[in-house]
């Protein structure tokens, strides 16, 4: 049976009596198991959660009720998780969507990410890896949403003030009145532009944005003010010309310090009473900050918070990549499994606090001895932790193991703490889960030898001298 997770959020949110908003969540699954132990996390979380049958009943519900987000397993009987993902963002595009597929199958995550899905869950599927998704993933709506509605807000005045001003000629000094303090109250820019791009009007949002005064911004063209000079501002004119508005078009604002800001622009045509075009009103946002959280999030989504390597969940997308280059381009691939030996008696006798840092420690290690944006160090779980090693042969490969595997008990002082580590190198007939259960074995053999020491899986050929 597959495995169906549909996680509902309330769109209007309902706050509790402690003043704290709640969410109500909508899990579907035809397997009860399945919906006791997703409910009983999510609940533990904070979420007030409802449970549905089948994806059929889930639609209707959305139909009848308003939801934040919905979390959808790939592999759906009757309607798949594709087809869920393409109604839900037809009918209902404020609704976030997070989908479950397997740890192998990359194409159709990317699928379904391509379908509008925003982010997705490897199974087999960590229940807390799940919460945070969730909350990252309404976090993320709550942004939009928040975007979305200030932009409205903004075209839907603009346009009122613009329709007044065409109604009657004895409301013009009012609407203009109304225009000039709207504007100049905006904390985001507002510009305008003649169609050839030059800049006739700017408020003092704009003298945040664009780092100069108002003065020397009107009358400059608006390629002056774009890191990717005249070519981006072209491109928005002519979008904006020819659709006769635009969204949230993003672009980057040349500054002259530092990191250029980042701005999310809605603009439309200007019209005179004949209808003929006359330029272009735009509102420029400074969402710089709201990028950047956007980019930590992700951080976060595959980085371990102990050790700073990435998570298990990157760990297969990378390795999935790196191996269809390998054999793309008949590069050598090699793969380090490692386990740290006695971990357990050393966190039992001194306490998780100390084998916390021992794990930092390695972590620190492995960085060192690998290649900066060459190679891939994750931590895989609890004691384990992985590296690949691209473009790598096995003899190189056991180098890096052999220093790490050395400089561990040296660091620490301790020779109680030995690495046990198994060696893999990708062949073109291996699928990932192959590639991996090598490099697994190799290293149970090295801590069945009595740990501290190198294995090499059946399919690597050990480098002569090793």
């Amino acid at each position: 049976m597959g495995i169906i997770l549909l996680l509902m959020a309330l769109k209007e949110k309902n706050i509790g009596e402690d003043g704290v908003i709640e969410y109500r969540l909508l899990i579907v699954d035809d397997d009860s198991t399945v919906l006791d132990l997703i409910s009983t996390k999510l609940s533990a979380e904070g979420y007030s959660c409802a449970e549905a049958g089948t994806a059929e009943i889930a639609l209707s519900m959305v139909q009848e009720e308003n939801f934040d987000l919905v979390v959808t397993d790939l592999m759906l009987p009757g309607i798949d998780g594709f087809t869920l993902t393409e109604v839900l963002k037809t009918k209902h595009p404020t609704v976030g969507v997070i989908v479950i597929t397997g740890m192998a199958d990359v194409d159709g995550a990317v699928r379904a990410m391509k379908s509008g899905a925003d982010d997705y869950i490897s199974k087999p599927f960590n229940l807390d890896h799940m919460a945070i998704s969730v909350e990252r993933t309404l976090e993320k709506q709550k942004l939009k949403k928040e975007n979305r509605d200030y932009q409205e807000f903004l075209q839907v005045r603009i346009r009122e003030a613009t329709r007044e001003q065409q109604e009657a000629l004895n409301e013009l000094r009012k609407t203009k009145e109304y225009l000039e303090n709207l504007i100049e109250s905006s904390v985001d820019a507002i510009i305008s532009l003649d169609t050839e791009g030059k800049i006739q009007l700017c408020n003092p949002g704009g003298e945040t944005l664009f780092g100069r005064p108002v003065e020397e911004i009107k009358g400059h063209q608006l390629y002056e003010f774009c890191a990717g000079g005249k070519e981006d501002a072209d491109k928005l004119i002519a979008t904006i010309l020819l659709q006769g508005k635009v969204r949230n078009h993003e672009i980057e604002i040349a500054t002259g310090d530092g990191d250029p800001p980042m701005a999310s622009i809605s603009g439309s045509v200007l019209q005179d009473t004949d209808g003929k075009r006359i330029g272009i009103i735009a509102i420029f946002k400074d969402i710089t900050e709201q990028k950047q959280l956007e980019i930590e999030l992700q951080e976060l989504s595959i980085k371990d918070n102990l050790t700073s390597l990435y998570n298990q969940r990157h760990f297969y997308s990378v390795l999935q990549k790196e191996m269809a280059r390998a054999h793309r381009q008949g590069h050598p691939l090699c793969l380090l499994l490692l386990d740290l030996d006695n971990f357990k008696i050393l966190n039992d006798t001194r306490g998780h606090l100390a084998g916390d840092r021992i794990l930092e420690r390695l972590g620190q290690i492995m960085r060192e001895c690998t290649r900066e944006h060459v190679d891939h160090t994750f931590r895989y779980g609890g004691d384990e932790f992985t590296i690949i090693l691209t473009e790598t042969t096995p003899k190189q490969a056991v180098e890096v193991a052999e220093r790490i595997r050395q400089l561990m008990p040296e660091s620490l002082e301790d020779a109680s703490l030995t690495l046990s580590i198994g060696l893999a190198e990708f062949t073109d007939s291996e699928t990932l889960e192959e590639f991996i259960h090598n490099a697994d074995q190799a290293m149970y053999a090295a801590k069945k030898a009595g740990g501290n020491q190198i294995s090499f899986a059946k399919s690597t050929a050990a480098p002569s001298g090793s």
